[in-house]
């Protein structure tokens, strides 16, 4: 009986185990549902037009160093309103807290019923209790004062040497205790004198126009997967063509968001729909053939938020493990560095070529400064930079191979303006800003580099 239950229960527990595992496996990862709406070699060119909201548009261009993607974006966005506009619908607060308006408008000397009144506190006379208390102790004090009287007197004629008795004491009056008369102080109630709230004039969200924002930068490899997504476009489900009300409930019909598709001269228009509830998936109809797709939102959120996911931060795409020689030059001074244990990035140092061989903690320092660039802006193309000076140019390299270079350039905005401190590398293909912290401790510890 005992093995019949224990063989039951491991059965149960297998079961159980199995289930969860097939209950919360990921079925993203799993391409098996997955069908390709296309059958693109290669993608030139995409388009996510959402108007009045932003335009996003990806090209694939080729240079000698290879293919590289060029994003610009158009958004539309609402300027946030001023401080002084976000109080709009808030009362000012009145001078004084505790006045309240009951208080003010009560006649003078009138409390409102049920209220504390508002003004100066009023002292009453002690209790009877108190006056009692002062009555006894008063008698007892006298008391006191004829027994030490009457201790004092002596008889001249039992002992003519002693002095006369002294004269008896003056009685003590008791003292009675006369409770003060408090004069009730009339309660003055404090007028709180109202504010007039002035109203503050807020421009509604609505009726602020829309401003324009243009911004063009290198893609990263989440832009080369994007491309490569695109050209296949998998699809979870086909629902083919629907009737007009289907399209309606999938938002089809009223839809103006669109994602085209460019290969040469082959164009694929699709409508962006809503998105399904639960797994919040876009519904995409295919403008050639009216039929109606269900697609992963990763695609269609990468290009609605492209200049967070897509832009290239990076001044290089190799790692600090593949260099093992780096040359500084800064005007007619030069210097060639040697990376030991570069497989090892925590435990990497670097010497002077051709020197003692001796590690330097400052040429260290240096170099992990150096990793710490990254791009914070792109220009835009319409507006060329002038008056660049080289601040210094640093190339990298693997045995006799090149592998890129950073060149850290100044443009300095008249004599004693704030300096603009940029970039260019073979990665970035164009000048971009860079961290001005970064590269200003950079340029004051050159001097101590080339000391060496």
């Amino acid at each position: 009986m005992k093995r019949s239950v224990t063989l039951h229960a491991a059965l149960l527990l297998g079961v159980l185990i199995a289930a969860y595992c097939v209950w919360t496996r990921d079925r993203s990862s799993t391409k098996d549902d997955e069908r390709p709406v296309l059958a693109l070699r290669q993608v030139d060119r995409v388009i996510y037009d959402a108007p009045g909201e932003r335009k996003v548009e990806v090209t694939r261009k080729t240079d000698a160093q290879g293919v590289y993607y060029w994003v610009s974006v158009e958004k539309w966005e609402r300027p946030r309103p001023p401080r002084g506009a976000r109080l709009k619908g808030r009362a000012m607060r009145p001078q004084r807290r505790g006045a309240s308006t009951t208080a003010a408008k009560a006649p003078a000397g009138k409390a409102p019923a049920g209220k504390a009144p508002v003004g100066k506190p009023v002292f009453r006379s002690a209790p009877a209790k108190k006056r009692a208390v002062q009555k006894k102790a008063a008698n007892t004090l006298q008391k006191k004062a004829a027994d030490v009287d009457k201790s004092l007197r002596r008889d001249p004629k039992a002992n003519p040497n002693k002095p006369a008795a002294p004269k008896p004491a003056v009685k003590a009056t008791p003292i009675k205790a006369t409770p003060a008369k408090a004069t009730p102080i009339k309660a003055t109630p404090a007028k709180a004198t109202p504010i007039k709230a002035r109203p503050i004039k807020a421009t509604p969200a609505k009726a602020r126009p829309k401003v324009r924002k243009d911004s063009q930068f290198i893609g990263n490899k989440a832009t080369e997967e994007l491309m490569k997504t695109l050209a296949k476009l998998p699809a979870i489900r086909s629902l083919g063509t629907l009737a007009k009300e289907k399209l309606e409930e999938f938002g089809l019909t009223t839809s103006d968001k669109t994602l085209t598709i460019i290969e040469g001269s082959n164009t694929r228009v699709f409508t962006v729909g809503k998105r399904t509830h639960g797994n919040m998936d876009y519904y995409l109809q295919d403008r050639s053939d009216q039929r109606v797709y269900v697609v992963r939102p990763r695609a269609m959120q990468d290009l609605s938020y492209a200049e967070y996911r897509l832009m290239e931060r990076n001044l290089h795409t190799f790692d600090t493990t593949e260099f093992d020689r780096v040359r500084i030059r800064q005007g007619n001074k030069g210097l060639m560095l040697q990376q030991h244990n570069r497989r090892k990035p925590s435990k990497a140092t670097y010497s002077r070529l051709g020197g003692d061989g001796k590690a330097k903690a400052h040429f260290r320092a240096w170099m992990q400064k150096l990793g710490r660039l990254r791009t914070a802006e792109y220009p835009k193309a319409d507006t060329p930079l002038k008056g660049l000076t080289p601040v210094v140019k640093v190339e990298f390299f693997n045995g006799q191979k090149k592998l890129g270079t950073t060149e850290l350039l100044v443009l300095q905005k008249g004599i004693t303006g704030p300096a603009n401190y940029y970039a260019r590398s073979e990665t970035s293909r164009v000048v971009v800003k860079v961290n001005e912290s970064v590269v200003k401790e950079l340029e004051k510890d050159l001097p101590i580099l080339f000391a060496e």
